[in-house]
């Protein structure tokens, strides 16, 4: 006998900063999500200590409150206004964006973080707010491009690994392609001459979920090269590129490291990284799941 366990719904979190053109650009997307769980809206706004290893003083640490305070009124009246049926949360943080929004996913259904630019979602491994966010967070997570307007059309790609644990991406990339009426490309990078091994094996691994969703045109392409290279060259022309990753911040997706490089630098569309085992975000009823969209379809 299968017990199920039915969870209270949780926010969809969206970092926010000081620009307000990246915080609207985070809230659009996090509205969209949001509606699409059928959930409320949550937003962090970190103020970074001054110097690594010196405190606030109290009034730096009741100034710095009051700046973080005012910052997210800010974005809520916003959010309010694009999306009046949501319930908005607000939470100030003093500390490092990076740990507020890792802390906060443990409680999310997803985090919704902006890149800066280029050079900066670059330093994969130095410690940029996106990057960190998208690799060890403990729920899906989109990072949406800053500086340029994400296409809204286009089909969802989902970049699969046939040695990999595949489930989680692939329940966020269809429900997500049916929730905006779009295409799926199944994408599959494989090692020269192993393209028609790697065609059977994301047939059987698809197969399941093209019965689930009929109504989802899928298309499966697996091309011969490196994992980074096949990605980002998909991500052109794509609304969405979906990766799967390991839960947990010790381990990572083989392709993880190279395709967050070239991917999450340049990309133009919103890339979201899904934990393998967030199987299908799926406390949330698939009715409620799939009601149409009041925000950007990305």
């Amino acid at each position: 006998m299968t017990t199920t366990t039915t969870r209270a719904p949780q926010p969809v979190t969206v970092g926010v900063d000081a620009s307000p053109s990246r915080t609207e650009t985070g809230i659009r997307h996090g509205v969209a999500m949001a509606r699409m769980l059928d959930v409320p809206l949550s937003l962090v706004h970190a103020t970074a200590w001054p110097f690594e290893g010196i405190a606030f003083t109290p009034y730096e640490l009741t100034a710095a409150r009051e700046d973080a305070s005012a910052i997210l009124a800010r974005a809520a009246t916003k959010a309010r206004y694009l999306a009046p049926d949501l319930r908005v949360e607000v939470h100030p943080v003093v500390g490092s964006a990076a740990l507020a929004l890792e802390s906060a996913s443990t409680q999310s259904s997803a985090v919704v973080v902006v890149r800066r630019d280029a050079g900066v979602a670059d330093r994969l491994l130095s410690g940029s707010t996106s990057s960190r966010i998208a690799t060890r967070a403990a729920c899906p997570v989109v990072v949406v491009p800053g500086d340029i307007d994400p296409p809204t059309t286009g089909p969802v790609v989902v970049a699969i690994d046939a040695d990999s644990p595949t489930h989680g991406a692939l329940a966020f990339a269809f429900a997500r392609a049916r929730h905006v009426h779009a295409d799926l490309v199944v994408l599959h990078a494989t090692a020269r001459g192993g393209a028609e091994q790697g065609r059977r094996a994301v047939a059987e691994m698809i197969a399941g979920w093209r019965a689930d969703y009929p109504e989802v045109e899928v298309t499966t392409l697996t091309v011969e090269g490196t994992a980074s290279t096949v990605c980002a060259e998909a991500a052109h022309g794509a609304r969405l590129l979906v990766l799967g990753r390991h839960r947990t911040t010790g381990r990572r997706m083989p392709w993880t490291r190279s395709v967050a490089r070239a991917v999450l630098a340049h990309t133009p569309c919103p890339v979201v990284t899904v934990p393998h085992d967030a199987v299908d975000l799926a406390y949330h009823p698939r009715a409620a799941a799939m009601q149409p969209s009041g925000g950007p379809v990305y």
